[in-house]
């Protein structure tokens, strides 16, 4: 569902899932020249907390090491690379983009 919102919004989808040794990727994306590291999060209730607040201080070291074998793999330098991380938080029935969540 998320891809297919990003797909809509104009990004191109370069991978999902993409799996690594102590993390994931949900989505690769890209739109013009800029990399988009995409967290997914769902909470069918709020009870303990909207969706993005999961991407915790611990979530992001795993993003940021997952992304950087990304780069590493697909010879990118991350020096000079324009990329940033999104989250996509989706809080029962209503999507979130949170262009730029962290760096």
């Amino acid at each position: 569902m998320s891809a297919i919102w990003l797909r809509m919004k104009g990004y191109r989808i370069l991978a999902r899932n993409y799996r690594v040794r102590g993390g994931e990727l949900d989505i690769v994306a890209g739109k013009g020249n800029t990399l988009i590291f995409v967290e997914v999060k769902y909470r069918k209730t709020a009870r303990f907390g909207k969706a993005d607040e999961f991407v915790d201080e611990r979530k992001q070291k795993k993003l940021k090491l997952a992304a950087k074998f990304y780069m590493a793999e697909k010879r990118l330098n991350p020096e000079h690379q324009n990329y940033r991380f999104d989250v996509v938080a989706i809080d029962r029935f209503r999507l979130r983009h949170i262009k730029n969540a962290f760096s």
